[in-house]
């Protein structure tokens, strides 16, 4: 009977050392970055269930050990402060469609290179061009950010994806930020993050984040003349990990296209501590590119959840849309755990959010959009 008693102790300590070890761990990544520690982008992924896990360690600690649980639960206030950035703490609310005459809706979205173009499909409804000109007409957005996005050269099998979406969305003005030329599997074309707008866009900045004999990734910068004041809206794509083996573009192209060599058959922990790295290195030019003391939006495909070091190194100083006006997790990656909000808005003090969204659009892209009204108020 003894030694059971002292077996179930030891485990027990174990248990909750662990626990109080690995929330540290996943609290510190999001400060240190990849390239001083190349777990951390695995650390800050797991967050939040190693939050939930330590608040079921404390609640065990009170039956048994008083002390250590009070210890426990200071640790776990404490880790609130990353923690809270996964999790939107507010009742649900329904989105209205219907606009206001002062708010901005903004739409930024991950579309996959929105699908293959072809000229005889876009009538057919289960194209996800078509459903995503869908999208855009129901909920009229003023300003679109998109990532990910590609635009076919053959007229003569290809519509032009601009095109679509500027006849969906009514939105008169647009910047391409095209960093990629190359021949990919639906054909040659062009590649990178685009912004649509209903106002004229009178400035343009770029910086690349990624370059190499193939691939040259940019974060774009655009400058909108809003009637009320000029405001600034950044857009940018940090490098996917590759996860789903299953596209072809990994599987097939990456190596061919000298981009990610061998890591296209690497497993999950390699990819993610691999481009923890990269990410780390990208964040930080995207830091010095973002413009200071002006209204400012911030939309982009991270490829990174709350709590990670991208996310907290651009969102100082700046609010996170989802977590002002949303509810729950938010996620925006459809694939693996409902926690994976990878694509993230944030927005500068001169901005009021007023409400978000990010609707269920099926297989349209592997993201899902976030949609949201905000409030240009004067300094």
């Amino acid at each position: 009977m003894t030694k059971l008693r002292t077996a179930f102790w030891a485990l027990g300590w174990l248990y909750w050392l662990s626990s109080t070890v690995v929330l540290v761990l996943a609290c510190i990544a999001g400060e240190v970055g990849g390239l001083h520690f190349s777990w951390s982008s695995i650390f800050s992924i797991g967050l939040p269930l190693c939050f939930i896990n330590m608040v079921v360690a404390t609640t065990i600690a009170f039956f048994f050990h008083r002390r250590l649980a009070v210890g426990m639960l200071g640790l776990m206030l404490i880790s609130l402060y990353w923690a809270h950035n996964t999790f939107a703490f507010r009742i649900p609310t329904e989105f209205s469609m219907a606009k206001q005459p002062s708010h901005i809706r903004l739409l930024s979205w991950n579309v996959q290179q929105n699908g293959v173009c072809l000229k005889s499909d876009t009538a057919n409804p289960s194209n996800s061009n078509y459903r995503l000109a869908n999208i855009l007409r129901r909920y009229q957005p003023d300003i679109i950010s998109m990532q990910d996005f590609g635009e076919y050269h053959d007229s003569s099998i290809y519509i032009s994806s601009i095109a679509l979406v500027k006849k969906a969305s009514g939105l008169p003005y647009h910047y391409y930020f095209a960093g990629v030329n190359q021949l990919w599997q639906n054909g040659a074309s062009k590649y990178g993050t685009i912004i649509f707008s209903k106002w004229p866009i009178v400035g343009i900045d770029t910086a690349v984040i990624e370059t190499n004999p193939y691939v040259k990734e940019l974060a774009g910068l655009a400058t909108i003349q809003h009637p009320t004041m000029p405001f600034c809206v950044a857009n940018f794509h940090l490098k996917s990990m590759y996860i789903n083996p299953a596209i072809p573009f990994v599987r097939d192209t990456a190596v061919s296209l000298g981009d990610t060599l061998p890591l296209s058959n690497a497993g999950f922990i390699d990819k993610v501590q691999f481009f923890a790295k990269v990410h780390h290195k990208q964040t930080r030019i995207i830091q010095q590119f973002l413009p200071y003391q002006q209204p400012l939006l911030i939309t982009g495909d991270f490829n990174n959840v709350p709590g990670s070091y991208s996310y907290n190194t651009i969102k100082k100083n700046y609010t996170d849309v989802f977590l002002a006006k949303g509810s729950g997790w938010g996620r925006t990656y459809y694939n693996y755990s409902p926690t994976l909000r990878i694509d993230h808005v944030f927005c500068s003090p001169q901005w009021q959010p007023i409400q978000v969204t990010i609707p269920n659009t099926g297989n349209i892209s592997d993201h899902y959009p976030i949609i949201a009204d905000l409030l240009l108020t004067k300094p």
